[in-house]
């Protein structure tokens, strides 16, 4: 499966998702929460745009401050 680069928010949580069913156990779900996490933080922070009310909600469930 080819997958592109994700332009929103809500596109690199949904893909998080897909990664966390692929899981085996507690440890891996850690990981992909961090690690996706992080992604969507700077991701969000690196957008000229504003975001919209769910990106806003999803960014900030991960730490985003925003502004």
């Amino acid at each position: 499966m080819t997958r592109f680069k994700p332009w929103t928010v809500t596109q690199l949580y949904r893909e998080m998702q897909e990664d966390l069913s692929a899981c085996n156990d507690s440890f891996e779900r850690c990981n992909v929460k961090a690690i996706c996490g992080k992604e969507i933080r700077e991701f969000a922070e690196s957008l000229d745009r504003k975001l919209t009310p769910g990106e806003l909600a999803i960014a900030q469930s991960f730490g985003y401050k925003g502004n």
